[in-house]
This record gives structure tokens, sequence and C-alpha cells, in this order.
């Protein structure tokens, strides 16, 4: 009603327009996300995430660090943030609230797949990792999601939550603990959701257990183990019941 209203105090002129302007801010909308979403997947492409290869191999996609790493950010999530920073800053300058919150989230949502699928998808990005590599991973993300809250965007910080979950099911001192509805629903929120359980299942496929630093045993869980634990996981969650098999090499 409000909006018939308004369009009866329009003149004809405004009114033959104004569907053309609606299709120009449209159209300039998906720019600047199409924008914004080849520049962040570019960022988080591992050939562009630097760190990626086995310093001894020299293989690109093999995350193996030998050692705890140091709980300092990787250089693909300084470089992304310093493009978030820059660009949404500049969107939240310009453009009305609601086209500036639509661009937020499409914007995460796109940073979120790309390092879903660099990072735990079985057909692209990272060959082999460890949980040394998810370690720093975590910390990546976790700044990732510090920007977000500070954003002031309504749900901004749940566009991470299939690779924030994943991390952290991956580096949890219990994985079995997913295998638990009473506890994965408060610790792990997403985890039942059909994407995040996808990025799961492909992320156990690359995993490598690093077993000892030197003669100090790191405590990490094989990856027999994991592949036991995540296939009972999903048998679990699809109705299938709780059972599950392992294989594949520790």
């Amino acid at each position: 009603a409000a909006a018939a209203a308004a369009a009866s105090r329009e003149g004809p002129l405004v009114a033959a327009i104004r569907p053309a302007l609606r299709a120009v801010s449209d159209s300039a909308e998906r720019a600047l996300i199409g924008l914004a979403a080849l520049r962040a997947t570019s960022l988080v492409k591992i050939e562009s995430m630097g760190l990626l290869a086995d310093p001894k191999k020299g293989e690109l996609g093999v995350w193996l660090p030998e050692a705890p790493l140091s709980p300092t950010l990787s250089p693909y999530a300084i470089a992304l943030l310093d493009f978030l920073r820059q660009f949404l800053g500049a969107a939240a300058d310009v453009l009305p609230r609601s086209s500036f919150l639509y661009l937020s989230r499409s914007v995460m949502k796109t940073v979120s797949r790309a390092l879903v699928n660099q990072l735990f998808s079985p057909d692209q990005g990272l060959k082999q990792f460890n949980l040394f590599a998810i370690q720093r991973v975590s910390l990546d993300i976790a700044a990732l999601e510090r920007f977000a809250v500070e954003m002031h965007v309504p749900g901004l910080v749940n566009e991470l939550a299939v690779p924030r979950q994943v991390s952290d099911v991956l580096i949890a001192e219990k994985v079995e603990d997913i295998l638990i509805p009473e506890i994965r629903r408060v610790k792990f929120p997403a985890i039942e959701q059909p994407a995040t359980l996808a990025a799961l299942l492909g992320a156990v496929g690359k995993y490598r257990q690093c077993a000892k630093v030197g003669r100090q045993a790191t405590g990490h869980i094989s990856k027999k183990s994991l592949q036991s634990i995540v296939r009972a996981f999903a048998v679990q969650v699809s109705g299938g019941g709780s059972g599950g098999s392992g294989g594949g090499a520790g």
C-alpha cells in the first residue's frame, strides 16, 4: 500500500525510469560482488598462499609441517584481510545500508567457499595436510571471524561456519565427540549441515598424521581412526545408525 501511494505521487517520467534505475543498481551490485569474489578467490588459491609447498619435496599443495608453526597469520590471510578491510570499508562509505549488508555477506560467503575448496575439497587445492597446518588455518579463520564481528553485519561471522567447524573437528582433543549428539550440538553446531559434512569427508582424504616431533609423540589422531569416526558420524546423521568402519594408512 505504501509503495502504491508513493508511486501515485510520482510523475510519469519518474515512474517510467524507476525500473531502469533499479536494473542499473542491481547490475552494478552484481558487478561489485563479482569483482570482490574474483579477488578474494585469487588470494586463497594455493598458488597464492605461498607457504603450502613442502620445503623438502618442493611440491605445491603438500602442507606437512614437521613441528608446530608459529602462532602468526598466514601470508594469504594477511593479504585477504587487507583486501576485505579496504573493499568493504569503501563500500560501507558509499553504498546504502541494505546494499552494503548484502554485499558483505556475499563476499564473506565467497571467502568461506574458497577456503573450503582449497583446503578440504577432494578435487582441488591442497593435496595433503597435517594438524600443524590446520592449527594455523584455525588461527587464520579466527582472524577473519574477528573482522566479521567488527563489521557489525548481522550473521556475517556465520558465513565462515563450514571452514570453522571442519577445522575445529580436526584439531579437537576428542574427535569422537562428534558421535555424541548432546556434545556436538554445543561444540560443533553446524557440523551436521550437508556442506560441512561434505567438507569434513573431503578433509579426511587429505589428512596425514604427524605422529612425532623428534622423539616426542604429538598425540595427533591417526588417519585410520579419523576415517572411522567421520564415517560413523556420516552414517549416524544420515539416519543409518551409529556404526562405521575405518581404513587407510595412519
